[in-house]
């Protein structure tokens, strides 16, 4: 990807809508290579992840058996619709001890040689500079209210500050709920036309892009 679709002689931007663990992956990204976010348009974040403090999923009771995890990866992925990587879950697991929006921990040595610095550093959000438009539920098992208004913290460029208008929407309604066009998709066809949707103004006021 670095030298592909986000190559630095392309003259092209992106509208970028990503879920989930593709919002973790751009903001890890974008605050390593924050040339990169001059080729972001506009970024689209659903259920957005970061910091993982306030998870509450198997991650959470799974970071305090972390050595164990690879001899149960089998397992766990036996549970899992889609499965994940051993990477995936261990890394997860490391932010969620740590409290923070971290780099992978290899350990003091590695870390040391990849990082210059015994532990793992945070990845700098207010170097995400790309127009971004977060919306979430407030009933996420994953993209937790209390995480994500961390994200609104840092972020220096955030457009849209939508939580889902419906108590009950959780993770997975983003894909299975049935009023999910209304709920969000509209409201995300707004935001790539150029607007932003809040908290306070649910209705789409017009921004200059």
């Amino acid at each position: 990807m670095q030298h592909g679709l986000f190559s630095s002689s392309a003259t092209y931007t992106l509208n970028l809508p990503q879920e989930a663990p593709g919002t973790t992956i751009f903001f890890a990204l974008m605050s390593s290579k924050p040339e990169y976010n001059k080729k972001i348009n506009h970024m689209i974040a659903l259920a957005p992840v970061g910091t993982v403090s306030h998870i509450d999923t198997m991650v959470k009771y799974l970071s305090h058996f972390y050595k164990e995890l690879k001899s149960w990866m089998p397992i766990i992925n036996d549970e899992l619709l889609t499965g994940t990587s051993l990477n995936t879950l261990m890394h997860f697991s490391q932010e969620y001890l740590a409290g923070r929006f971290q780099h992978f921990d290899y350990g003091s040595k590695e870390n040391t040689k990849r990082y210059g610095q015994e532990a793992a550093p945070e990845y700098d959000l207010t170097k995400v500079t790309a127009k971004v438009h977060l919306l979430w539920g407030m009933n996420d098992y994953l993209a937790d209210d209390a995480d994500v208004q961390y994200l609104i913290k840092y972020l220096p460029n955030v457009r849209s500050r939508y939580p889902v208008p419906l108590k009950q929407f959780n993770h997975l309604d983003f894909l299975w709920a049935k009023d999910k066009m209304s709920l969000v998709y509209h409201p995300v066809l707004k935001m790539l036309s150029g607007y932003s949707i809040t908290a306070e103004n649910e209705e789409a006021s017009n921004i200059e892009l």
